[in-house]
């Protein structure tokens, strides 16, 4: 006679289905620049430098709404202030998107504390092998560049920049970017901030950030990493602590209607 257990388990497993797929607001944050980093001018400086030897830094926080499936990004440039010396701008972004669960990404409402909003455009390569190169770092499928300092972002506390005050934010600023996909319901913002970058000349990361404009003269620029040593950084990417996005991609594919919510829908204006 053949048990009825399995049915039951497998019966069991179903009905909890729903919940995991309405998923709710889930954040984490990711530290740029600082011990650990990595820079492109010189892989081996520990933290990292600009050109000119100007230090940068920042903080990334990742909100992500799973009903909406809204990605918000809440950027403070936390750069050293030195006074009478130009602070740097953060006038790119690069992350990475769980590939075959995200298949277009569409930017949003963008917003600072002060300053001019920021106003940066978006590139997504949703290939299995992305393409969008990020200085040492390789391709990510994720980036947001400005048109220099022009909607870049700089360090509310600084007083000094190497550019026209009302031309670039002070943060914390917040882009928001829509995420549309077979299985972007299921996603949480520390899943979305777990992606290395591919084909890396140094070594692969999960995020990275182009700092321009700093240090004497404002000529200072550079490449930053998150951080890039495995067990110092709660980012970096772990088999065991973080979903595969193959998977995530194969069991949303099996509940179309589920995911469907996250399909076309407008982005919200905040």
């Amino acid at each position: 006679m053949q048990s009825r257990a399995p049915s039951l388990a497998l019966a069991a497993c179903l009905t909890a289905l729903p919940a995991l797929a309405q998923g709710g607001v889930t954040t984490t944050t990711v530290s740029i620049g600082g011990n650990f980093a990595i820079g492109c001018t010189d892989p081996t400086q520990n933290p990292p430098l600009l050109s000119n030897g100007t230090p940068a830094s920042a903080s990334l926080d990742l909100t992500y709404d799973a009903q909406t499936c809204v990605l918000s990004l809440d950027i403070t440039n936390t750069s050293a202030v030195t006074t009478g010396v130009p602070n740097p701008f953060i006038t790119a972004i690069a992350l990475n998107l769980p590939l075959r669960t995200v298949t277009l990404a569409e930017i949003g409402a963008q917003s600072s504390a002060a300053g001019t909003p920021p106003a940066f455009g978006l590139q997504f390569d949703p290939g299995i092998s992305p393409q969008l190169g990020f200085g040492c770092f390789g391709n990510f499928n994720l980036l947001l560049t400005t048109q220099g300092s022009a909607g870049s972002i700089g360090n509310a506390a600084a007083s000094t920049f190497g550019a026209p005050a009302g031309t670039f934010a002070l943060g914390p600023a917040r882009i928001d970017i829509k995420l549309i996909g077979p299985g972007v319901s299921l996603l949480t913002a520390k899943i979305i901030a777990a992606g290395l970058s591919q084909a890396a000349a140094v070594q692969q990361v999960t995020s990275a950030m182009d700092f321009s404009r700093g240090g004497p003269n404002a000529a200072g620029d550079g490449i930053l990493s998150s951080t890039a040593i495995p067990g110092n950084n709660p980012n970096f990417y772990s088999p065991r602590r973080h979903a595969s996005p193959r998977r995530l991609s194969s069991a949303s594919a099996a509940r179309p209607a589920r995911s469907a919510r996250c399909w076309g829908r407008p982005i919200p204006t905040r």
